[in-house]
């Protein structure tokens, strides 16, 4: 496989739309902030968890469990200090991942295409981008006509025993991420469980879907239609290779916008959830407590990021969602943010580009 690059730059600006008025509208949680003519699907299971679907349920909605950054990871960073989530972002593991299968149901249908790119601190350490031949399973319709795969695409591609060495060896030790990352992961499962194996040992997962849905107001957040609105490079889209591309690319996109500070700050990321990243909490009451002005990029309801020049004077904690109170520079116009809406706060003038 060519070399992909793990870099795509991340945008410091505002894309996803406008920023514009007051916060008024804030509080009116994940069903006020649903957004979008005709997707409807949500991001669980059915045509939504597909190729074709995966982030239809547009706005910000869909639940607890639509928020997740990672199905078994539990609330915290996990693994204490020597844990890959203490790490930089641009110094853990991640496995950029996409599957094409024959269905939607991991207990009959198939995986037919693979790719992952594994990459830390700037570099792909390696990769693997194969069709996958399905063992005599067939794609249902809808499949068939999304990722436009049929029988005569297989003729001398290894199965999946072929490639589940390699495939494990990439995954071993890294945080997966995914567009829609549960259905990957049920997948691998039931692939590595029909050759009597355990799935490789995962760090965690991000999923890219969440992380679109709380950087960017868009219409949909299907990965292509993403692709298109962002400007990242997706030539085939519903092809393993290149959606895996496409999702490193998004990755790096929402990073520059969230400047977590490692990626156990990144894996707080939520939605629907009403909760505040808790590093994000403790730089507020930092810049309360300094008095000085500070950058915060800010993304309300409906609307994509915006970035604000603030003097914080009140961190309320004691509300839900969290509260962070304050005036602008210059004019002093009074803001009242919910926490859970912020995407970053740092000094005046930082640099973006948080990617490796």
């Amino acid at each position: 496989m060519g070399g992909p690059s793990p870099r795509p730059p991340p945008a410091a600006g505002a894309p996803g739309g406008p920023a514009a008025g007051p916060d008024e509208g804030e509080g009116g949680g994940a069903s006020a902030a649903r957004a979008g003519p005709d997707e409807g699907e949500g991001e669980g299971g059915g045509a939504s968890a597909a190729r074709a679907g995966r982030g239809e349920g547009e706005g910000e909605g869909g639940g607890a469990s639509a928020a997740r950054a990672g199905p078994d990871e539990g609330e915290g960073e996990g693994g204490g200090e020597g844990s890959v989530w203490a790490l930089p972002v641009g110094e853990a593991p991640w496995a950029f991942v996409d599957l094409e299968m024959t269905g939607l149901d991991p207990a009959s249908d198939r995986v037919c295409e693979v790719c992952v790119v594994r990459t830390r601190g700037g570099r792909v350490e390696g990769a693997l981008e194969s069709l996958v031949s399905p063992g005599g399973a067939r794609p249902d319709a809808r499949a068939g006509r999304v990722h436009g795969l049929s029988e005569g695409d297989w003729g001398g591609s290894p199965g999946f025993a072929g490639v589940a060495e390699r495939l494990a060896e990439l995954l071993d030790g890294a945080i997966v991420v995914a567009h829609g990352v549960e259905l990957d992961l049920a997948f691998l499962r039931a692939e590595f469980g029909r050759l009597g194996r355990e799935p490789p040992r995962l760090e965690g997962t991000i999923d890219t879907l969440l992380l679109a849905r709380r950087c960017f107001a868009l219409p949909s957040y299907r990965l292509e239609r993403l692709s298109a609105a962002l400007g990242l490079e997706h030539p085939r889209p519903h092809r393993a290779g290149d959606d895996a591309r496409a999702t490193m690319q998004l990755f790096w996109r929402a990073v520059g916008l969230l400047e977590p500070s490692s990626a156990g700050d990144l894996r707080q990321v939520r939605v629907g959830e009403r909760r505040a990243r808790p590093e994000l909490v403790e730089r507020a009451a930092q810049a309360r407590a300094r008095g000085e002005p500070v950058a915060v990029r800010y993304r309300p309801s409906r609307r994509g990021p915006e970035g604000l020049t603030m003097v914080i004077t009140e961190v309320r904690t004691d509300l839900d969602p969290p509260r962070v109170l304050g005036y602008l520079v210059p004019g002093r116009g009074r803001r009242e943010l919910r926490a859970d809406r912020i995407l970053a706060i740092g000094p005046l003038n930082p640099n973006p580009d948080r990617s490796p």
